[in-house]
């Protein structure tokens, strides 16, 4: 959200938000009064469709674990992206962060990449 207030409109499509627990596309956007299956709670998406964002966000629902998910980011987001695309993970541990690396070093567009998982060690 914060990408979408600095970088230029001009020059950037959109923001694609990814997360397994986004609810899925074509929702009413009420999100659920229980919890998902695994305990999770779901993102609530009031801050992202109900405000004026300069730069569009646009959530979608995915497992980044899965490999499978990977191919269709690359094949249905990267290889068709219009121009450079720029890859930033947060709060990524574990089988995320290197899925992000993965997705950064395969995707045929990919020019800058950020990662700040959420398991580092305290700088004290």
């Amino acid at each position: 959200m914060f990408l979408s207030e600095l970088l230029p409109p001009d020059r950037v499509q959109a923001c694609l938000l990814l997360d397994q627990a986004w609810p899925m596309k074509g929702s009413t956007g009420e999100m659920p009064s229980v919890p998902s299956r695994k305990g999770r709670t779901r993102l609530n998406w009031d801050h992202i469709y109900n405000l004026h964002w300069p730069i569009p966000l646009v959530t979608r629902r995915c497992d980044l674990k899965l490999p499978s998910t990977h191919l269709q980011i690359l094949s249905r987001l990267l290889e068709p992206a219009p121009g450079p695309v720029m890859i930033l993970g947060i709060h990524l541990c574990g089988l995320l962060s290197i899925r992000a690396i993965e997705t950064f070093n395969q995707g045929p567009k990919c020019v800058a990449f950020g990662l700040k998982p959420c398991c580092l060690p305290s700088m004290h």
